[in-house]
C-alpha cells in the first residue's frame, strides 16, 4: 500500500473513533481494523495513535502557513485564508479539540504570527502591542 493511502486511512479512522472514544481508550488493533492497514503499516508510518493526531495538526499548520506568507499589503488577506483554512478542517479540528489533542496549537499560531509581523520589520515593541492586543486574547 502506499505511504500517504496509509496515512490517510489511519487519521480518518482515528478521527472517527475520537468522536466516541478517549484516545487512551483506542488501541492499535482497533485502530488498525477500523483503518483497514496493517499492524506493521500503521508502525511504519507512526510512532504512536497520538502521532496520528499530533502529525495532522503540524501538517494542516504547515500546509496553511506555507500558502500564505505575509506582507505588507495582504495581512488581513493572510489571517482570513489561514481562518478559511481551518474553518475547512472544522470537523476535525473539533474533534481533537474536545479530546484535548490541540495542545500547542496556541503557541504554534502565535509564534508563525510573531514570526511573520517582525519579517514585514515593525519594531519588537509594535510587535508585542499587536499580539497582545490582537492574539492573547484568543488563548
Amino acid at each position: 500500500m502506499r505511504r500517504s493511502y496509509v496515512k490517510e486511512s489511519l487519521t480518518q479512522a482515528l478521527l472517527r473513533l475520537l468522536e466516541r472514544k478517549r484516545l487512551d481508550e483506542i488501541s492499535v488493533s482497533e485502530l488498525v481494523a477500523k483503518a483497514g492497514v496493517s499492524r506493521a503499516s500503521f508502525y511504519r508510518n507512526f510512532t504512536s495513535i497520538r502521532d496520528i493526531a499530533d502529525r495532522f495538526v503540524a501538517d494542516r499548520f504547515a500546509e496553511l502557513f506555507a500558502r500564505n506568507t505575509m506582507t505588507a499589503k495582504n495581512v488581513s488577506q493572510v489571517v482570513e485564508w489561514i481562518f478559511q483554512g481551518i474553518y475547512s478542517y472544522r470537523r476535525e479540528f473539533t474533534v481533537l479539540y474536545r479530546r484535548g489533542l490541540l495542545a500547542g496549537l496556541d503557541d504554534l499560531f502565535y509564534v508563525w504570527t510573531v514570526e511573520q509581523i517582525e519579517r514585514l520589520g515593525f519594531s519588537t515593541t509594535a510587535t508585542n502591542l499587536i499580539t497582545s492586543r490582537a492574539l492573547r486574547p484568543l488563548w
